[in-house]
């Protein structure tokens, strides 16, 4: 794990999602990089192996899911190319599988030991939780941008996957939160 992908992964699950989108911008001043790289960043090795294994297989499973037939089109490709609307489907799942009961044996199993690569097992459980949400994001995205003729704002991403948090049960508020005060609690 690179420094760079370290930041990018703390950027992402704390939701500085602009950050996440353009890591390169953590780094370039030291103001910036002092509020991702937080004094308390280290009390979270767990979290971190967690994180980092969960990144990996979250965007290969999106590169895998948008390798489908069905989203191989030009429009699919052309909004989940896009660094900030990538960020925001990265983060939505990696709360999801920070947060969900059902989810409890991937953070154990995930957390104990740092992959390589993405695991196949995990990229295709996270595959199967993008059946939920890709095509939602893509019709949303499509009417809103009046079929990619404009580009989006932050405020309407935020306000639309704020929406899909919701409804997909992630608490940003009340629940557990990389990094946070209130954080995974590990059983050994």
């Amino acid at each position: 794990m690179t420094l760079s992908e370290l930041g990018q992964i703390i950027a992402l699950s704390t939701r500085k999602l602009q950050w996440a989108a353009k890591p390169s911008e953590i780094f370039t001043n030291k103001a910036n990089h002092d509020q991702i790289f937080i004094e308390i960043i280290p009390n979270f090795s767990r979290d971190i192996v967690l994180l980092q294994n969960l990144y990996h297989a979250i965007k290969r499973s999106l590169y895998n899911y948008l390798k489908k037939p069905a989203h191989l089109n030009d429009t699919s490709q052309i909004i989940f190319s896009k660094p900030i609307v990538k960020a925001y489907v990265y983060y939505v799942a990696l709360l999801y599988y920070y947060q969900m009961p059902q989810k409890e044996s991937i953070r154990h199993d995930y957390s104990l030991k740092l992959f390589k690569i993405a695991n196949p097992t995990l990229v295709s459980d996270i595959e199967s939780f993008y059946l939920k949400y890709i095509a939602k994001i893509k019709n949303w995205y499509l009417e809103e941008s009046n079929r990619l003729d404009s580009d989006l704002s932050s405020k309407k991403l935020d306000v639309f996957f704020t929406s899909l948090l919701i409804e997909l049960g992630i608490d940003t508020t009340n629940s557990v939160m990389p990094f946070s005060s209130n954080p995974q609690i590990w059983s050994d």
